[in-house]
């Protein structure tokens, strides 16, 4: 393992080896750690939905507002007590960290090293994420004033993205060093199993699961529209989730649209409408990743996005994708327009696109990076205390 040793996990966004959890990040960092040959104890910090709904009315009755309580006030102190109890009962010297609620640790055992692995930091959230409009004063300052205590108390940070690694370094003076990218790997994307993809004939894709709103399904409607203008002969396909109710309210406008076609998730053509998908769009105005574009790109399938966040990097520069700089309807769909309207260009792209994931995003690659960053840091501090241990001997002998 390279220098370093036993792993524990320690997470507080669900139980770091079930798939459901992160959309799968934790389990699949969990899984190529230990094809690695690390070995990985996992410790996850569960809440009683009693317990839940009695932190959540002590967090209003507090002040805190009501989303995302679990950062702030009582159920934060009992996610922080929770998870020192399982970082000094573990008997690992080097403990990841997925999710941040319960950081810093209250205590921890002497020698211990603790790592964050984060896809996001709370200035991002408060700034240009879900609670830029929805937090109040309290909760802002609370918050933020742990993230500072976890910036400087933590021993590594793992970002999933350049911009947010960029963002820690930048709001909290960090050193350059302590802030690793490990980007992510992908589930089990579609793949064209040799299908030949006509791009002049293929479709523009969006899927939603959950959050329409979040993930740009309502900037994306009226943008169709104007490209529409242009160009009849577009057709669009959505699979997204009709119990979302950011979706549900366009549901009408959406069937009633000839050119536009629904489909549930899990819809069983669901591999077709992926191959058939000649350009993804999704203009997610803040997607902290964003897995969904380059499993499509592993599909040779060219995305269409806000240049926001990772997009950049998702797309090596903008060379990969169509990059739109403002969250404009008019001007997504002119590049809707743009880019469905050379086929020959998309077709490169998709290739290209392709072989860029293939090479950039894979678990393997992430375990590599954590383990090659552990092992660092271990030789280092090595090199520290021998050096210590060298100043403290007596001239004589040091000089023999």
């Amino acid at each position: 393992m390279d220098g370093t040793d036993t792993v524990a996990v320690i997470s507080s966004v669900g139980p770091a080896r079930a798939k459901a959890t992160w959309s799968g990040t934790t389990a699949n960092i969990v899984s190529a750690l230990e094809a690695a040959d690390v070995s990985v104890t996992d410790h996850a910090i569960s809440l009683s939905k009693p317990r839940r709904l009695a932190h959540e009315a002590a967090g209003r009755l507090l002040g805190l507002g009501s989303r995302q309580l679990e950062r702030v006030g009582p159920w934060r102190q009992y996610l922080r007590r929770a998870a020192s109890a399982a970082a000094s009962a573990a008997a690992a010297q080097t403990v990841l960290h997925f999710g941040s609620s319960h950081l810093p640790l209250i205590t921890s055992r002497p020698g211990q090293r603790h790592y964050l692995v984060t896809d996001y930091n709370l200035h991002l959230l408060l700034t240009k994420g879900v609670l830029a409009q929805q937090a109040g004063t309290r909760y802002k300052r609370e918050v933020l004033a742990a993230e500072r205590q976890i910036a400087a108390e933590i021993d590594g940070i793992f970002t999933i993205s350049d911009y947010v690694r960029e963002d820690w370094l930048q709001e909290y003076g960090l050193p350059q060093e302590k802030v690793t990218t490990i980007g992510t790997g992908l589930g089990q994307p579609v793949m064209l199993d040799g299908q030949v993809k006509d791009y002049a004939a293929g479709h523009l894709l969006y899927i939603g699961r959950h959050s329409f709103d979040i993930k740009g399904g309502e900037l994306l409607l009226p943008a169709f529209e104007h490209a529409l203008r242009q160009r009849p002969d577009l057709k669009l396909v959505i699979i997204g989730d009709a119990a979302d109710p950011k979706l549900a309210r366009h549901l009408p406008t959406i069937r009633a649209n000839p050119a536009i076609e629904f489909h549930q998730s899990g819809t069983p053509h669901f591999v077709d409408l992926v191959r058939g998908a000649a350009l993804y769009a999704a203009p997610a105005p803040a997607e902290p990743w964003g897995l969904v574009y380059l499993e499509a790109m592993m599909c040779e399938t060219p995305v269409l996005a806000l240049d926001r966040n990772a997009m950049r990097q998702l797309t090596d520069g903008g060379r990969l994708g169509f990059l739109v700089q403002d969250a404009d309807p008019t001007i997504l769909g002119d590049a809707i327009v743009a880019a469905m309207s050379d086929p020959d260009r998309l077709g490169r792209m998709g290739r290209g696109g392709r072989a860029f994931v293939e090479a950039n995003f894979t678990w393997a690659k992430v375990a590599r990076t954590i383990i090659d960053r552990l092992a660092a840091d271990r030789a280092l501090e090595q090199r520290r205390c021998a050096d210590g241990a060298a100043m403290s001997l007596p001239t004589s002998r040091a000089i023999r």
